[in-house]
């Protein structure tokens, strides 16, 4: 990962937490559904930051983030970031 960040000059740890992500639909199998990322499909950098952003926001550490991460809390209600951080996590943890 680190590697290929180098060469694209994109940071790993950078993630969007309201990513989408097409997935076969459990209905109908020949249909995609787009659907929120789900917490296993971003690499584990970016799970790291997860994680330590959802805790950092929970304690009021806002300051703590990254600029880039501070993104996905800019402008969207703070409550129901905070609710998407705890589902995505505990998604991976069940």
């Amino acid at each position: 990962v680190q590697a290929c960040a180098r060469l694209k000059s994109t940071n790993p740890n950078d993630y969007n937490i309201f990513e989408t992500k097409k997935y076969p639909s459990k209905i109908m199998p020949n249909l995609v559904e787009t659907l929120p990322k789900k917490f296993v499909d971003y690499n584990l950098e970016q799970q790291a930051e997860m994680v330590s952003d959802y805790w950092a926001i929970q304690h009021g550490g806002i300051g703590l983030l990254s600029r880039n991460n501070k993104a996905n809390i800019k402008n969207h209600n703070l409550t129901q970031v905070i609710e998407l951080y705890k589902t995505k996590i505990e998604e991976a943890l069940s």
